[in-house]
């Protein structure tokens, strides 16, 4: 989608903040919890550890506290727009793919909040039989009822009015959803650009319209809600949700631009002890210290390279490098999944129809206009992407398509497994799980979002006199398996990030299949009548070769990276146990999206805050039991 041309700062939130920690204020105390990152995940664990206020934490946040101030941010309509931002997101990038001939750009979000800032606002879980593949690889403890409820602990969902679940298709099940967390879910109260014609569309076509998404199934056409607060209209995010609204609490201290070095260990035998993080602060070296716990959130991408560089990896990456291995687990920053997107884009008849895209706000007088209209509840700066398709490959293609693609693919595990530098422990444990999920019409393997925009946005931007609509395609599942490793010794420095994009050419298969559904969609109406013409790839692409070829080109990160610090049986490629605790430490905790062992059907949001609130429960429990026994001891 094209930038809006306004200042950043238009329609952000002015929010009153106290500066956070100072240097001081974490360097002279020692205490109970130390956690890297305030993102969305550290975030949540540190405000309700913090609600304990028998219990002293501490954050150290790479990025600023002053997010919500832009307007860039806050306003949904702006989803995407700040990627590229230093000051916001990391910059940081893949190594070049040989499957897409070129680098991927793969921004994060920094500063409060993390990615919750900078993503699309898309909220939802991930459906039962995602969860219970974990179980079937020997995850314990983090299965359906489990992150639900944690996932429940953290929203509170606002209900449409009964016009707009209507105008939405939708009847939900309000028990489904949280009522007294912090992060606020609403519904979009506009429909632009031609959104109910393709869900028609998809009806038509034989898809069923999901009357309960938040249940654990998502097999249909669905309308999610969004992280968006009602009361003005604007993203709810971790910084807003967990640290802004309760910033008074004095046991919880936050220090901002500081970057985590390495974990620091006690001396001693046995499993590590950590007792702080040593930290960088304007230019400075600086240690926090901890009695309890140190939690490692520092995000999908830079969590594993923290536990390389403090000696816990594979030792043939860390010495080398001249870090001493602590641990050696050749597990830490393997595993590396991401979803993979590409859009199929229409321009819809504007005029006939009058229908309006997020194009119309290029031209910034009407950017302007529509400013003020947010604040009246109104016009384009309403939108979000509530209406997402999730369904099994036997729905897009033909049974024989669909075995042929199964055959090949297995046949390409067959290869992987008997190779030694490609199989590892656990992963032929993981693609049996994947394959039983992909044959199964329950699972959903392809997603459909729709968007009133034209995705990718082309170079020098749309025309802002023309309306737009688009199908991002996404691969739930990849059976393509990456890496990101440490490449200097030097913690500032960005990790080696390879996704190996399509080394598993089912993949791309998979999202050739998606595209031409999407333009089987586009050959019948309802939205048939309201096309102009193909956009992208365009009519010029015929071929399957030919739509992979635009797929290479248009693909792009989606901010789903999982799979690095695993949450399995170490002897199964684990980093971390079910308490989320790091094989081989008494104290030592990852707890960011990068433990998810097995990708999902979903936007990871949910996740991240559900591993946060539940984490959580389990140091707080464990704190109790320790006090109690303390207490015995006593006497």
């Amino acid at each position: 989608m094209s930038a809006i041309p306004l200042d950043p700062t238009e329609g952000g939130l002015n929010v009153p903040v106290k500066p956070t920690a100072t240097l001081e204020d974490v360097t002279s105390e020692v205490f109970d919890y130390v956690i890297v990152g305030g993102g969305t995940a550290g975030l949540a664990l540190a405000a309700r550890l913090a609600d304990n206020h028998n219990v002293t934490v501490a954050v150290i946040e790479a990025g600023g506290h002053q997010v919500h101030t832009y307007g860039s941010i806050m306003l949904s309509a702006q989803f995407g727009r700040e990627h590229r931002n230093e000051a916001l997101a990391w910059q940081h990038k893949t190594t070049f793919q040989p499957n897409l001939g070129r680098e991927v750009p793969w921004a994060r979000g920094l500063g409060l909040g993390g990615s919750t800032s900078l993503n699309f606002l898309i909220f939802h879980e991930p459906p039962k039989v995602d969860l219970e593949a974990w179980e079937n690889l020997g995850v314990e403890g983090w299965g359906w009822d489990t992150t639900h409820k944690a996932v429940k602990r953290a929203t509170t969902f606002h209900p449409p009015t009964p016009e707009d679940a209507e105008r939405l298709g939708w009847k939900f099940k309000e028990e489904e959803f949280g009522s007294h967390g912090p992060v606020h879910l609403s519904m979009s109260k506009i429909t632009t650009a031609g959104e109910d014609k393709i869900r028609d569309t998809f009806l038509n076509l034989g898809a069923r319209m999901n009357d309960n998404p938040a249940g654990g199934d998502l097999n249909g056409w669905n309308s999610f809600p969004s992280t968006i607060d009602p009361k003005n209209n604007t993203r709810s995010f971790g910084a807003l949700a967990y640290f802004l609204m309760k910033q008074n609490r004095t046991n919880l201290k936050i220090l901002t631009r500081a970057t985590a070095r390495k974990v620091i260990f006690k001396e001693g035998s046995g499993d590590l002890e950590a007792e702080g993080i040593e930290f960088d602060y304007n230019g400075a070296v600086h240690t926090v210290k901890a009695k309890r716990e140190v939690i490692i959130s520092a995000g999908a991408i830079r969590s594993s390279a923290l536990l390389e560089h403090s000696g816990i990896g594979n030792k043939d990456i860390l010495e080398p490098l001249g870090i001493k291995t602590l641990i050696n687990n050749e597990a830490v920053g393997e595993n590396v999944q991401e979803h993979a997107i590409g859009s199929v884009s229409w321009e819809t008849n504007k005029e006939k129809y009058g229908l309006e895209s997020l194009e119309s706000m290029l031209n910034k007088d009407y950017a302007m206009q529509n400013v003020a209209l947010h604040k009246e509840g109104k016009g384009l700066f309403l939108t979000q992407i509530n209406n997402i398709g999730w369904f099994p490959l036997q729905h897009l293609t033909s049974p024989e398509r669909m075995a042929e693609l199964i055959s090949k693919e297995e046949a390409r595990i067959a290869q992987d497994l008997a190779d030694p530098k490609k199989n590892r422990p656990g992963l032929k444990e993981q693609y049996e799980q994947q394959l039983q999920l992909l044959k199964d019409p329950k699972a959903v393997e392809c997603e459909y979002l729709c968007v009133p925009a034209f995705m990718p946005a082309p170079e020098g931007g749309a025309d802002s006199n023309k309306s737009y609509v688009s199908l991002v395609c996404g691969l739930n599942h990849p059976f393509s398996r990456g890496s990101i490793h440490i490449k200097s010794a030097d913690p500032l420095v960005d990790p080696s990030i390879d996704p190996r994009y399509f080394d598993h050419e089912f993949d791309l298969e998979l999202l050739v299949e998606m595209y031409k559904y999407g333009r089987k969609l586009a050959q019948s109406e309802p939205l048939k009548s309201i096309i102009v013409q193909e956009m992208n790839p365009g009519p010029n692409v015929v071929t399957d070769e030919d739509i992979k070829a635009s797929i290479r080109k248009d693909l792009s990160t989606t901010w789903h990276t999982v799979g690095n610090c695993a949450m399995l049986p170490r002897d199964k490629g684990g980093v971390v146990d079910n308490s989320l605790k790091v094989y081989g430490t008494k104290n030592l905790r990852v707890c960011d999206i990068s433990v998810l062992p097995l990708h999902v059907a979903s936007h990871t949001q949910s996740l991240a805050y559900a591993l946060g609130e539940q984490l959580s429960h389990i140091l707080l429990l464990e704190k109790i039991q320790g006090d109690f026994m303390t207490h015995l001891g006593k006497k």
